[in-house]
């Protein structure tokens, strides 16, 4: 690069530390010279850019895990970040992504038996370097980690510069590329909030250059992977979290068609996540979209029996029955003529000896016009008795005598994927089921619409 473009180019960057750095890079031909632009999108932190390229980074200071962003947790690929000239076209890998990856691994591996002869500045260098780095952010106090993560995408970049245009250099280019987005995620699962828009750039950018390419699938992977990691931590006490999960894998899926595997996962995990936070329609749309597009896959095996539960409102309960703690029987018919509410629970459950009460309290002013039928989770029949007894419930329960039957191996909470204990759904009196995310607290309200309605 010219010296004085460089020197420029420093300057530029140490007065404006967190903007994008533009670098011009001329390559000669004979007597031919060709220009193009990139732009690289970059953290900086103050003074870097008249670093050489082994000094330390100053690190940012990094949220606490459990802190919630405070950008919208809804992150979506359609706004450009790794940004790079529309002259320049980004070279995708002959064949499929995992190969890609693993031709990129062997390039990895050449590098380090060679890295006595790797010249400092080279490719070759930069991704030897990646490499140390990334053993050193595994280790040590966080503002190792975060100084040597950042000092993993600043040499990722300079890789990306010196690869993006070079067809035979595509495996350092994704390498480097990969290594850049991992950087970035851990920083922005660490609470970085830049990170997490850079994240999202590069992702967009990297997808309008060439959909089909590793570099393309890897960003916005690691994109989908932010939000699965922040769903799996947060979405309990912030459904957000679970909302902007299942737009991703879906977002994900239809971008990408080419991963169905990675796709289907992600899908059954956002679909299992939103289920369990109580967002039945996001729940539904990803399990609907692995049923639809991989119906012979593992993965529709994996949702048949949730799916046959969020279908159920606005049908008709038939698939309902089994045998009682006392000996009788419980079918669907006996649903009919009041509404129901259907109770599946354990003994150890707080949380259900709590809406027990709740439950009994608000059927009993109600006068008799509504009822209430359990389904126990319980491995041992004992357990259940002396729950009973010590409660006082009154309630007609479903347990069967078959230890292979009872617990989560139940034979309806098997065939409808009930997985959270307790769960409860409504029945009106016509035995068409009006939710299956009943929520104790909202049973008067919806006891008093069903009477309104003549339900």
């Amino acid at each position: 690069m010219n010296s004085k473009l460089l020197s420029s180019s420093q300057k530029i960057v140490s007065n404006h530390p967190e903007s994008l750095l533009r670098a011009r890079f001329i390559d000669q031909s004979g007597a031919k010279f060709v220009i193009a632009w990139v732009v690289v999108s970059v953290l900086l932190v103050q003074g870097c850019g008249s670093q050489d390229a082994d000094s330390q980074v100053q690190a940012p200071p990094v949220q606490e895990e459990n802190s919630l962003p405070t950008v919208p947790p809804t992150v979506s690929i359609d706004v450009p970040l790794l940004k790079l000239d529309d002259s320049i076209k980004i070279q995708k890998p002959a064949e499929s992504a995992k190969t890609a990856m693993v031709a990129s691994q062997d390039k990895n591996d050449s590098v380090a038996k060679g890295a006595k002869s790797a010249a400092k500045g080279s490719v070759e260098w930069f991704l030897q370097d990646i490499g140390r780095l990334q053993g050193l952010s595994q280790a040590g106090a966080a503002a190792q980690k975060t100084s040597s993560l950042l000092k993993v995408i600043e040499h990722a970049q300079q890789v990306i510069v010196k690869t993006h245009n070079q067809p035979e250099q595509i495996e350092s280019f994704n390498t480097a590329v990969a290594a850049l987005a991992s950087a970035r995620l851990q920083l922005a699962v660490a609470g970085d909030q830049v990170q997490v828009r850079l994240l999202s750039e590069d992702a967009e950018t990297l997808y309008k250059k060439d959909p089909k390419s590793f570099a393309a699938v890897e960003s916005a992977f690691k994109l989908l992977q932010y939000t699965q990691l922040k769903a799996q931590n947060h979405a309990a006490q912030d459904p957000k979290w679970g909302l902007a999960f299942s737009r991703q894998a879906r977002l994900f899926t239809d971008k990408f068609p080419q991963e169905s595997n990675r796709a289907a996962i992600h899908l059954v995990a956002a679909g299992n996540i939103c289920d369990k936070i109580g967002l039945v329609e996001e729940a539904k749309s990803c399990m609907l979209i692995v049923e639809d597009r991989f119906p012979s896959s593992p993965f529709a095996e994996q949702v048949k029996n949730p799916l046959r539960r969020l279908r159920l409102p606005g049908q008709e309960l038939l698939e309902f029955g089994g045998s009682t703690i006392d000996g009788n029987f419980l079918s669907a018919d006996q649903f009919r003529g009041r509404p129901t509410v259907v109770a599946f629970w354990a003994s150890n459950s707080i949380v259900f000896q709590e809406d027990m009460r709740l439950i009994n309290d608000v059927i009993e002013s109600f006068g008799g016009e509504a009822a209430v039928i359990g389904v126990n989770l319980d491995k041992e029949e004992p357990a259940v008795d002396r729950f009973i007894d010590m409660t006082d419930n009154k309630w007609p329960h479903i347990f069967f005598s078959a230890p292979s039957k009872r617990g989560m191996d139940n034979p309806i909470a098997k065939h409808y994927g009930v997985s959270i204990v307790p769960s409860y759904w409504l029945v009106d009196k016509n035995g068409i089921v009006k939710t299956v995310n009943l929520k104790p607290e909202e049973l008067r309200q919806w006891l008093g619409k069903l009477a309104l309605a003549g339900n």
